[in-house]
């Protein structure tokens, strides 16, 4: 009995490996002819795609794609270097891939100046479904560098995270919850063009927003902007952080548009270095001496003999910012353009 049983163990781990096997390989080939059918096609669209021939490894476990030097350009002038790019697919999770590059990412886009955008080591882990709608995204970048040249400031940062959940469509008919938006910042830096760095620039800057509502298919930005709005749009602030050197602040809450698609909010913002902060956003003329002066009265009558950071009331609404019952400063309005629709297919490659 003992001997059977082994045996037909034997047989049956046998057979599953094989079929694993097999499955594992089908799917790398399958990989293999999308990655050249791919590369093949892009020039009919104005695209190019240079790479070494891919190799596949990791069997039995993860497969390991690496596609080695890889540069993807546009005939409008748009181009991508990445010094070194691997893709890992789990083979029980095959669209769920894994793209990770390490040494420096170049990118210019064509825009008047040539933009310059440099980093250091990137993974994006993605979600699709089986029909390719994007239900996940995950992107993490070190050393990044935005360098515009002379008519735009440089911008860097020590770290970037950028997480994106997207709810499926059936579920979102249910629930009409868009998704999910979290932006992590470490160690942000702003330069002029004397290389003097924006005091009103954070340090640091921590960003988690759900998203609610139905946001229409077809139509210009401004139209289904409007429809979000009519279906629910909200936009609830689970936590913004901003770290200055001198001064933090806290601010949760919800954000919406009007009738006129310009944002109104209700928040609260609990606030380290109130004595600091005004100047900080007088200093780069995001407020005015007076507002400046409004702002810090109300920020030391609030914090008074109260012990802990103070908790800071928020409104915007008709394009006024409202702390408490005091206005502080007027908000221009958002020049929705109706000639946008992001289904143009004139619209740029990026």
């Amino acid at each position: 009995m003992t001997k059977r049983f082994i045996t037909i163990t034997a047989i049956v781990l046998t057979c599953l490996t094989g079929l694993y096997a097999a499955c594992w390989f089908l799917a790398a080939s399958v990989i293999t002819r999308a990655w050249n059918e791919t590369q093949s096609q892009l020039p009919e669209a104005g695209w190019t795609l240079s790479s070494i021939p891919i190799t596949l490894s990791g069997f039995p476990g993860i497969m390991t794609i690496d596609a080695g030097k890889v540069e993807i350009g546009h005939s409008s002038g748009f181009h991508v270097a990445l010094d070194q790019m691997q893709v890992h697919v789990r083979p029980w999770a095959l669209f769920s891939p894994e793209i990770r590059t390490s040494g420096p990412i170049s990118i210019i886009v064509p825009s008047g100046e040539k933009y310059h955008f440099r980093a250091m080591d990137s993974v994006l882990a993605v979600n699709i479904t089986a029909s390719g709608t994007l239900t996940g995204l995950h992107h993490e970048l070190r050393h990044v560098v935005l360098d515009g040249g002379k008519a735009v400031p440089l911008i860097k940062a020590d770290l970037v995270k950028l997480s994106a959940h997207i709810e499926p469509e059936e579920k979102s008919a249910q629930k009409p919850a868009l998704g999910q938006i979290s932006l992590t910042l470490d160690q942000l830096d702003v330069q002029d063009q004397n290389g003097r760095s924006h005091a009103a620039i954070p340090e640091g800057a921590a960003i988690n927003l759900e998203l609610f509502g139905i946001l229409p298919k077809s139509g210009t930005w401004k139209d289904r902007l409007d429809g979000w709005r009519q279906h629910g749009g909200t936009v609830e602030i689970k936590r913004i952080g901003l770290q200055y050197k001198h001064a933090s602040a806290n601010i949760r809450g919800t954000l919406a548009l009007d009738k006129r698609l310009q944002p109104e909010a209700a928040v609260t913002a609990e606030i380290h270095g109130t004595r600091e902060l005004p100047g900080i956003l007088l200093g780069q003329g995001i407020l005015k001496p007076s507002e400046a002066a409004i702002l810090s009265m109300v920020l030391t009558a609030m914090s008074h003999n109260k012990p802990g950071n103070p908790v800071i009331p928020l409104t915007l609404q008709d394009n006024t910012l409202r702390v408490g019952s005091f206005k502080i400063s007027h908000i221009p309005d958002i020049p929705w353009s109706p000639a946008i629709n992001p289904e143009a297919k004139e619209a740029t490659p990026y």
